[in-house]
């Protein structure tokens, strides 16, 4: 086994000699499968201890120091990861203040939050409703404009089973709405009669930002996942 504390054994020039009669590969990762940022912190980390188990990551790693674009790349890929990571915190401390105030404005407020969050979503689905209600009317005219035989019949067949998704998808979203506005309204009511507002205010403002740091650091650490993967192909296309 090679280790680095045997001061006998030349391993930069071994580690160099590898590197040069390409016997290693940079495709090794030694946190495959693994979550990003244990990944992305094995690359920013030295290898101290180089044996035949991470031997071709120690090339690796050597493979980005002597090349400027895989520099660059994990240059990039690291600030991305702190941004991420920074949000999370964020968030997260975000949550500690929800939780340190009062329980009752923490209550109203989440509720208030949920109910909103609700109908936000209702109104989207209803407005990609309309959208394919447009479509059907199109395609309902396109019926009306075919002459009779098999291109109508498959229209025709089109139209009816178009027609019933959308009565289907209709029924499933009036009641849906029907339900989040009484939910809203209550919230609302709640709010309204509540004997310190600006408390539940300020918790439907932390509930925001919260999911707003959570939301961009999951979006960054999805991109992190792709831009991980292309700068190991990368730096595996430099053996």
């Amino acid at each position: 086994m090679l280790k680095t504390q045997d001061n006998n054994f030349p391993y930069e020039a071994f580690l160099m000699q590898t590197m040069q009669s390409n016997t290693a590969t940079a495709t090794v990762v030694p946190a495959a499968g693994q979550d990003v940022f244990a990944r992305l912190t094995a690359w920013a980390t030295p290898v101290t201890k180089v044996d035949m188990s991470n031997l071709n990551f120690a090339v690796a790693q050597r493979l980005v120091a002597s090349d400027a674009t895989a520099r660059n790349m994990l240059s990039q890929l690291l600030s991305n990861m702190a941004k991420a990571h920074d949000l999370q915190e964020r968030a997260k401390a975000t949550v500690r203040t929800i939780h340190s105030g009062s329980r009752w404005a923490h209550y109203e407020g989440e509720a208030i939050y949920d109910a909103r969050k609700i109908m936000a979503r209702i109104v989207l689905e209803r407005d990609e409703l309309r959208r394919e209600t447009i479509a059907y009317a199109r395609l309902v005219k396109q019926l009306k404009a075919t002459a009779t035989g098999a291109e109508y019949d498959k229209l025709a067949k089109q139209v009816a089973d178009t027609k019933q998704m959308l009565d289907d998808k209709r029924a499933v979203h009036n009641a849906a709405m029907a339900t989040a506005k009484v939910q809203l309204q209550s919230a609302e009511d709640e709010l309204l009669h509540c004997h310190n507002p600006q408390a539940v205010g300020e918790v439907i403002e932390l509930l925001q930002e919260q999911e707003s740091d959570f939301g961009q650091a999951r979006s960054i650490r999805k991109q992190l996942e792709v831009d991980l993967n292309a700068f190991e192909d990368y730096v595996a296309s430099l053996g």
